[in-house]
């Protein structure tokens, strides 16, 4: 039970900070009927990063996003990137998609605000070698580079605060698909969307939660 783990992991909660919530966290209410309201999911114990940097962690809920690292020449070069021939830089990934799907309970709904593409009633398409879908619209989900040179995903820019921007998946269930013509010297993976919020802000409370990861490619 909830009970018997607060009780192995021992010490207090982290104390609930509103104003990180207000600022930095996704939205709690479910925008796609069917989706779980997250409101009373919050983690307060088990991860020591839940309790410093202005409790800016304390809360954390689940809602997940995708990013992608490339090797793109776009600022310094990252330490995947290094010693790369430029022919294996410049034609790789050739990506025609990324879209992200909410289960509702019955069907995967296809999340425009958290989904790269050329997006329609008839779902989401891509095609990198008429510089259509990924290729035309990327540069609107651009993301803080460092280890990988370049890295896009979904979060609140733009001045937006963390409730105003993409929600990201939750339970019951969430699916990301990625569309490519080949995916070489790149990264996809996925991060809380408070961490992936904070990380795009620059860190503005000295840290961005990363105390989740999962890496499919």
């Amino acid at each position: 039970s909830a009970d018997d783990l607060k009780a192995a992991i021992g010490g207090s909660p982290c104390t609930y900070n509103q104003s990180a919530h207000d600022l930095f966290h996704p939205d709690p209410r479910p925008k796609i009927p069917g989706s779980t309201d997250t409101t009373g999911l919050e983690c307060k114990f088990g991860n020591p990063s839940l309790k410093g940097s202005w409790s800016t962690c304390c809360g954390l809920r689940p809602h997940f996003n995708w990013v992608i690292g490339t090797c793109e020449a776009t600022q310094a070069t990252g330490q995947f990137c290094r010693s790369l021939p430029a022919c294996m830089t410049s034609g790789a990934p050739k990506i025609n998609y990324v879209a992200a799907y909410q289960f509702d309970g019955s069907n995967f709904v296809l999340m425009d605000e958290s989904s790269v593409g050329e997006i329609s009633a008839a779902g989401i398409a891509g095609n990198h070698a008429a510089g259509q879908g990924w290729e035309a619209r990327k540069s609107q989900s651009r993301w803080r580079g460092g280890d990988w040179t370049t890295k896009y995903a979904p979060w609140a820019s733009n001045g937006q605060r963390g409730p105003q921007g993409p929600r990201g998946v939750t339970p019951p269930a969430g699916m990301f698909v990625l569309s490519a013509e080949n995916f070489y010297y790149g990264a996809f993976y996925m991060l809380s969307q408070l961490g992936i919020n904070l990380e795009g802000m620059g860190q503005p409370t000295g840290t961005n939660c990363w105390n989740w990861e999962l890496d499919p490619v």
